[in-house]
């Protein structure tokens, strides 16, 4: 019994109901044996957090009391709501033998027989705690189980990471391909929370991960089966805790260029943060997937679905350090500069442009430095410069993104970056700054503002459509994801053909409305729905969340019409 449970414990049983849980707690068995004798208490009165007496007894391994309790008639099999473990699971689950033994011996006397369906139970519940005395006690109970409870058994004890009981019954059940399969499946991943709602991992757990993940492979699990979904192999790669189960896979023969549904492999997935621990949401670049990948024969230069090389992601989310992993196993007629550098997706997409749009300085330096050409147009006419001013991260559009944003942009311009340059659906750098919630008049979203429009033509006047968002999961909406989510007769558009005016009303970017206020634009233009400028405030969630910046934008809009 931990520590903690047994400070609780201590602190309980105050009530007359329980106090046959405290002459259990306190190993008294005179007193528990005159009450019990006394028969003025329920033999298996439940507490709400400690069960029965029964299950008191387990938790203490109070013997004496567990054999006072039986001949007293105790429900071996008494269980709750609140806490459904009766004393045998509880027995299964501290992996007490002796006491989970002479449980059985009174199940044994007058010749009791468990019901299929608790044998069916308990087998799972011994599997998925992975006491091996004891799973192979119950395993005594039956000759012969039926076919679904030993899935159900193997599952719990894979879903467990429980290699020892994984190993017994394999041998004991001889499961089919597709079942290990299946299993595997589910090894690759975190451990079940039916167990431990919040298992904690230590360094061990994640040896007993890879174990297992080589034994069932070892057994005949096919590491690149793609039946029931993506291969386990991009399984391993969702968090950057399972890079033991990543490098079982590989050792076992698994293929490291498997594809995913769009046409992704795991090289691709790791170009960018992905999760660690799987309750907290956070990302981080997982570099030692990455360096197991490629030691296995991972290839930078395989195209997803859309062209884009795994090199793409790794220029948009991660640092010069990864990126230049990737490049390093860059096949031989791909080496040179010339080459790789100009790299371009299925939509004339380069390196630059991914690298620009994830706001990855670092990298747009190192890929200018080598001849990356800042004004190479993608099929749709998008620059470096509008992937670099777009607010395409994912998580977030904070100050921090903002800065970043105008720090690619300078980057480009500063390397000879268009600034009056205009996509297939009208965009231009303005529209992509305006997508920018920001108030600070004397910040750099609002220098940039002032650059642009006096630098950029006739931007100020630009008509452009603004859909609501995308389904483009990490990579956000830029480039030729654009066009796919304009719908003209659609409904979900925030602004349809509307200037730059329109589009920072609508996220709240102040500082850019100030900025064209002061270079005089008609404040009560419509765009294509009839919408003045100040028509949008309400329906802005930015300006919603801050009403110091809704009336600042108000005041602005109001002190620009025209008498």
């Amino acid at each position: 019994m931990e520590r903690d449970e047994r400070t609780q414990m201590r602190k309980a049983f105050k009530s007359p109901e329980t106090r046959l849980h405290a002459h259990v707690r306190d190993h008294d068995t005179r007193q528990l044996r005159l009450a019990v004798a006394a028969a003025e208490l329920e033999i298996d009165h439940f507490d709400s957090e400690f069960g029965t007496a029964l299950n008191v007894a387990v938790r203490c391994d109070n013997h004496a009391a567990v054999d006072v309790l039986l001949d007293a008639g105790a429900d071996l099999w008494k269980r709750g709501t609140e806490v459904p473990t009766s004393p045998v699971v509880t027995a299964i689950s501290s992996g007490n033998i002796d006491i989970f033994s002479r449980f059985c011996e009174k199940l044994a006397q007058g010749g009791f027989s468990v019901p299929q369906r608790r044998c069916n139970y308990i087998l799972t519940e011994a599997a998925g705690y992975g006491d091996i005395p004891i799973l192979e006690e119950v395993l005594t109970w039956q000759a012969e189980w039926r076919t679904v409870t030993q899935m159900s058994a193997l599952g719990a004890a894979v879903a467990n990471w429980q290699v020892e009981a994984v190993k017994l019954l394999q041998n004991r059940f001889q499961p089919a391909r597709r079942d290990l399969t299946s299993f595997l499946r589910s090894a690759v991943g975190f451990k079940s929370d039916v167990v431990d709602l919040c298992p904690e991992y230590g360094s061990v757990d994640y040896l007993h991960q890879k174990e297992l993940v080589s034994f069932l492979i070892g057994a005949g699990a096919d590491p690149d089966d793609t039946t029931d979904g993506p291969s386990p192999l991009l399984a391993a790669v969702e968090f950057v805790d399972l890079v033991g189960a990543l490098q079982a896979l590989l050792e076992q023969g698994a293929q490291p260029n498997t594809r995913g549904r769009e046409g992704e492999t795991a090289l691709h997935r790791l170009g960018v943060p992905i999760r660690y621990k799987k309750y907290t949401g956070q990302c981080q670049l997982h570099e030692a997937g990455v360096r197991l990948l490629l030691a296995y024969g991972a290839c930078v230069t395989d195209k997803d679905n859309r062209g884009n090389t795994p090199l793409h992601f790794a220029a948009f989310g991660s640092n010069s350090h990864i990126f230049s992993l990737y490049l390093d196993h860059l096949p031989p007629h791909s080496q040179d500069p010339l080459v790789w550098v100009e790299m371009k997706n299925d939509k004339r997409e380069t390196l630059l442009h991914w690298a620009a749009a994830g706001k990855s300085l670092n990298v747009m330096r190192f890929l200018i430095e080598r001849g990356a050409n800042v004004n190479s147009l993608s099929d749709n006419s998008w620059s470096p410069l509008m992937c670099a001013l777009a607010p395409t991260l994912k998580y977030g559009r904070s100050g921090a993104h903002n800065q970043k944003a105008v720090q690619a942009a300078k980057i480009l311009l500063q390397h000879g970056a268009d600034p009056g340059v205009q996509t297939s659906e009208f965009w231009t750098p303005l529209h992509c700054l305006a997508q920018h919630a920001d108030d600070d008049d004397r910040g750099e979203i609002a220098a940039m503002a002032k650059h642009l429009i006096q630098n950029g033509g006739r931007s100020v006047a630009t008509r452009a459509t603004l859909p609501r968002g995308s389904s483009s999961g990490a990579i956000g909406l830029w480039g030729s994801l654009v066009p796919e989510t304009i719908q003209a007769d659609g409904d979900d558009i925030v602004v349809r053909l509307g200037m730059p005016l329109h589009w920072a009303v609508a996220h709240g970017a102040v500082s850019v409305a100030a900025a064209l206020i002061a270079s005089n634009p008609d404040s009560e233009i419509t765009d294509g729905d009839g919408n003045r400028p100040a028509d949008l405030i309400d329906s802005s969630p930015h300006l919603r969340r801050r009403l110091a910046w809704r009336d600042k934008m108000t005041q602005l809009l109001a002190g620009a019409r025209r008498p």
